[in-house]
């Protein structure tokens, strides 16, 4: 994380519950206007993918969304959304690492995201992650794109420990020691 950013104090990322899912659909809808959900979606959602709230004492102020990879896909897909107020904090970053870390217990092969053609911000974060443009599509009547985005998921990271030592060594003539 840059030294320069200040992530807002007092924020817990947890996951959506009951209680803070109004929350997360608050800015859901503030971010994405042109594909509004109603409070059932939003629980419908809470069903079938994993979401994120990152909450502060001004409540919710930055989601996620995983979804689990489809069948056959390989690819599962990772969504941070922050309010315009908090942007620029490394609340993004925190958002996006909790999430990537969801999905990568998938075991994907790539890693999709889907970002607002409007929000270049969001498309220059998904641009420094790694990801590349591969499609861009508009929902009904909507004149705004949905730029989707798509990266090699990272290998897994192997746990912090001693490396193995081998059991026996070579000498400089080929004999073993």
């Amino acid at each position: 994380m840059d030294p320069t950013e200040k992530t807002p104090a007092g924020l817990r990322i947890e996951d959506a519950t009951g209680e803070t899912l109004p929350g997360w659909l608050i800015v859901h809808n503030i971010l994405i206007p042109n594909a509004p959900l109603t409070l059932a979606d939003a629980r419908e959602r809470l069903l079938r993918h994993r979401l994120l709230v990152a909450v502060t004492g001004n409540g919710v102020v930055g989601t996620t969304t995983v979804r689990p990879p489809a069948a056959g896909t390989g690819e599962a897909v990772v969504i941070a959304r922050v309010l315009p107020e908090h942007q620029g904090t490394g609340l993004g970053r925190r958002l996006y690492e909790a999430a990537l870390g969801q999905a990568l217990a998938f075991a994907p092969a790539r890693i999709r995201t889907c970002v607002l053609s409007t929000s270049q911000r969001g498309l220059d974060f998904a641009t420094r992650n790694g990801f590349v443009e591969v499609e861009r599509y508009t929902l009904g009547d909507n004149e705004v794109a949905f730029v989707e985005l798509v990266r090699a998921a990272p290998p897994p990271s192997r746990p912090p420990g001693p490396t193995a030592m081998p059991t026996s060594t070579v000498s400089a003539r080929g004999q073993e020691r």
